[in-house]
């Protein structure tokens, strides 16, 4: 999997969102957010990432009804 992209981030904006698959792409949008805000624009690129481990599975608990009467459900426990 290729984790490589770039992100633009202007000086007072919020947290960069856009991920640029292409680096003349990303210089391309600071250049214009620069011209166009008057700030300070940064191309960011990334050089490494952490994953988290894979998530335990999510398992409901639905408590069922049969017109009047309720039906128990139970799940057994699903740790790996």
């Amino acid at each position: 999997m290729n984790e490589r992209f770039w992100m633009v981030r202007v000086d007072g904006a919020g947290v960069p969102t856009m991920k640029y698959g292409d680096k003349t792409e990303a210089i391309t949008e600071a250049n214009r957010l620069c011209v166009k805000e008057h700030k300070r624009a940064y191309v960011l690129e990334t050089i490494g990432f952490y994953a988290p481990p894979d998530p335990k599975p999510i398992v409901p608990v639905w408590a069922l009804c049969e017109g009047d009467k309720e039906v128990n459900v139970e799940v057994a426990d699903v740790e790996r």
